[in-house]
């Protein structure tokens, strides 16, 4: 079980993708979601351009939500295909 912070740079394994954003786990704990809106400055036309499921990706933590083990993520200014 990890400790998680606002501002954190984390690796997670892509899960799932939907139309408005990309599941993820970032451990066996706790699950994330990255918002469309936090991939990318540009406009995205299919989130299977940026991710595949089961890929392993680095994400910025914008908000922990200790009491449901959820974390709101980020991709959108950083290099989120290379590792820690």
């Amino acid at each position: 079980m990890a400790n998680f912070s606002v501002g954190d740079i984390i690796e997670v394994e892509v899960s799932g993708i939907a139309n408005y954003g990309i599941f993820t786990n970032a451990d066996f704990e706790y699950k994330g979601l990255i918002h469309i809106s936090e991939v990318s400055e540009h406009f995205v036309k299919s989130l299977f351009d940026y991710v595949s499921l089961g890929e392993h990706i680095i994400c910025e933590i914008l908000e922990v939500d200790e009491v449901n083990k959820q974390l709101k993520l980020s991709i959108k200014n950083i290099n989120y295909k290379n590792k820690k």
